[in-house]
C-alpha cells in the first residue's frame, strides 16, 4: 500500500463550512422534500496522491446528507490515471478503495444511510486509454462492491451510463444490468440515444444538438429499452463465467466497438469473493424461490440491510440547529 501525503493542520479542504451550511439548509428543509446526495464527481478513492483528502470530501458529503435527512449518498468509483498512477499497482489501488469504502460505510451506518457507488460512462479520456475506469462494466463494479462486503455500501446503477458503455465496448446491456440487481441500492433512471462520442467531435457542449453522449433525457425519449430492462430485473439471468482481471476498453475500428478483451495483470487481479462467485459471475435470479416445504420465499434479498440509525456526532451551525429542532425534522 502506498503512503499518502497528509493535510496540514487547519487545512479547510474537504470540510463543510457551517455558515454556508446554515444558509443552504433553511430552504432545503422548509421545502419538505426528501433528498439523496451526490458527492462531488471528482472523488477518487483510488488516487494514491491524496487519499486522506478524498476521504475527507466523502465524509463531508455524508455529513451534509445527515443534515438534510438524506439516506443515500452516491459517489463514483475510482479511476487509474495515466502517469499519476504508473508507479502503483492496480491491485493496491483497488484494495485502498475498498478500505476507504468500508470506513465510510461505518459512518453511513451510524446515520442510517447507504453509500451507493455509481457506474461510469465512456467519456473521451477512457476511450483514448488515458484513464482506466473499471466501473464502465457494471459487473466489474459489482465485483468490487461485493469484495467491500459492507452492509451500508451498495451500487448505484446509472442505466444511461451502462447503455453508452454497452454500445462503446460491446457488452450485453440487459445481462449486465440484470446481473448486478441484488447489489443495487439506488437507481439513476434517464434516457439517451446510446450514441457515445468516440472521437471528441463535436464538443460536449454540442452533444444535445447531435444526440450524443450522456443526454439525461426523460425515460422514453431515447432508445434505451426500458421495458426490456424492467423485465430483465425480474427474470433469471446468467452471465458466462469470466476472469476477474480488468478488461481492456478499446473501441473498434470505424466507429464501432469490439467486445472488450480480458487483460491479464498477473497478481494485480482482484481476489475472488465467495458472494461474487454465487452472484455476478453465475447470474442472479430475481424469480421467486421455493423453500424445502414448497412455500414461496420471494426474490433473494439484496446484499445487506443497513443497520438502524444511531445518533451521529458532529456540530452544526445555529440556524441549522434551530431548523432541525422543529417538530418532524430529521435530527442529525
Amino acid at each position: 500500500m502506498w503512503s499518502c501525503g497528509r493535510k496540514a493542520s487547519g487545512d479547510p479542504r474537504g470540510a463543510l463550512d457551517p455558515a454556508r451550511l446554515d444558509r443552504v439548509l433553511e430552504p432545503l428543509l422548509d421545502a419538505g422534500l426528501a433528498y439523496t446526495v451526490h458527492a462531488p464527481l471528482e472523488i477518487d478513492l483510488m488516487d494514491p496522491t491524496s487519499r486522506e483528502l478524498q476521504r475527507d470530501v466523502l465524509d463531508a458529503s455524508l455529513r451534509f446528507a445527515r443534515a438534510v435527512g438524506a439516506d443515500v449518498v452516491v459517489c463514483h468509483a475510482g479511476q487509474r490515471v495515466g502517469a499519476r498512477d504508473a508507479p502503483h499497482r492496480l491491485k493496491d489501488q483497488l484494495a485502498c478503495e475498498r478500505d476507504a469504502l468500508r470506513e465510510a460505510g461505518e459512518i453511513a451506518g451510524e446515520m442510517g444511510a447507504v453509500i451507493a457507488v455509481e457506474n461510469y460512462y465512456p467519456e473521451l479520456p477512457i476511450l483514448r486509454g488515458e484513464v482506466y475506469d473499471y466501473s464502465v462494466w457494471p459487473s466489474e463494479l459489482a465485483e468490487q462492491i461485493s469484495a467491500v462486503d459492507h452492509p451500508c455500501v451498495g451500487l448505484c446503477l446509472d442505466v444511461g451510463h451502462a447503455a453508452l458503455a454497452a454500445r462503446a465496448f460491446g457488452f450485453d446491456y440487459l445481462e449486465e444490468c440484470a446481473a448486478v440487481a441484488p447489489l443495487v441500492r439506488h437507481l439513476h433512471l434517464h434516457d439517451n440515444l446510446r450514441k457515445p462520442n468516440l472521437t471528441g467531435n463535436p464538443p460536449v457542449s454540442e452533444h444535445t444538438v447531435y444526440g450524443l453522449g450522456d443526454l439525461h433525457l426523460p425515460p422514453g425519449r431515447g432508445t434505451i429499452p426500458s421495458k426490456r430492462l424492467s423485465a430483465a430485473w425480474i427474470s433469471p439471468t446468467t452471465l458466462p463465467a469470466a476472469s476477474s482481471s480488468p478488461r481492456t476498453l478499446v473501441p473498434g475500428p470505424g466507429g464501432s466497438a469490439d467486445r472488450p478483451r480480458a487483460r491479464t495483470h498477473g497478481d494485480d487481479a482482484p481476489e475472488k469473493n465467495p458472494s461474487l462467485e454465487n452472484g455476478v459471475r453465475q447470474g442472479f435470479s430475481r424469480q421467486e424461490t421455493a423453500s424445502s416445504d414448497g412455500a414461496k420465499t420471494g426474490p433473494p434479498a439484496r446484499h445487506h440491510q443497513c443497520p438502524t440509525s444511531k445518533e451521529a456526532e458532529g456540530k452544526i451551525g445555529p440556524v441549522a440547529e434551530e431548523l432541525l429542532s422543529r417538530p418532524g425534522r430529521y435530527r442529525p
